[in-house]
């Protein structure tokens, strides 16, 4: 239903934008942050949303001051952050932050989902300038203190998206294909389901023997 609702939606010569929340199903869009604008012809790739500012702000702050008690409410929390710290990274890429944008991004990087929002940005980005030892010196830090209500998903990309910084030597990260494969069994650890997103460069880094990531359908898929 939803894939027939997009496509009709986004047909040649259609003119009613869409919105959504981290909707899988949706086409590329406007990132405003806390939803997407989908709309023919797609203008921007991102965009700020002064309305939602001080909801940004607010949330950011009372996310990574330890504020938010209730576990299910920091799940909730960590998403919207995330999601926030994907749009003032792309921000930041075609204009110059304002201030408090700046703030709130400097205060997301502490956390864990604000280092994952960074790493996956730095590999999609390797063009932007990034100092990478920090980069490096950050995950680390968060690897030892992920917060026990982060998804195995997340889990596994973060591990996933640190070892490809010391495969590929992305912004100035030396090459480490040891380090690398650890980070890489850590991900498969974390989620070992058809969906883990590391097992291809895992195989072609070598495997412990009777490792379930060395198995007919992992081997299928990276063939």
């Amino acid at each position: 239903m939803m894939a027939a609702r997009v496509a009709s939606a986004m047909a040649p010569g259609a003119t009613r934008p869409l919105y959504s929340i981290s909707v899988q199903e949706m086409p590329f869009g406007t990132d405003f942050g806390l939803f997407v604008k989908h709309a023919p012809p797609v203008g921007t790739p991102v965009a700020p949303d002064n309305r939602r500012a001080e909801f940004r702000h607010r949330l950011i702050a009372d996310h990574v001051d330890g504020r938010i008690a209730d576990s299910h409410d920091r799940f909730f929390a960590s998403r919207l952050t995330r999601a926030f710290g994907n749009q003032l990274l792309a921000l930041g890429r075609l204009d110059q932050l304002t201030r408090e944008e700046t703030t709130d991004l400097e205060r997301l990087k502490t956390t864990f989902v604000g280092s994952l929002a960074t790493l996956h940005f730095a590999l999609v980005h390797p063009d932007v300038p990034m100092a990478g030892k920090p980069l490096v010196e950050r995950a680390f830090r968060m690897e030892e203190s992920i917060p026990r209500e982060t998804s195995s998903i997340d889990r596994a990309l973060f591990h996933y998206y640190f070892a490809q910084l010391f495969l590929r030597g992305s912004h100035g990260t030396r090459v480490d294909r040891i380090q690398a494969r650890r980070l890489l069994l850590k991900s498969f650890e974390e989620l070992p389901a058809p969906d883990t997103p590391g097992p291809c460069a895992l195989l072609l880094l070598g495997v412990p023997e009777g490792h379930p990531a060395n198995t007919e359908p992992f081997r299928e898929r990276c063939a």
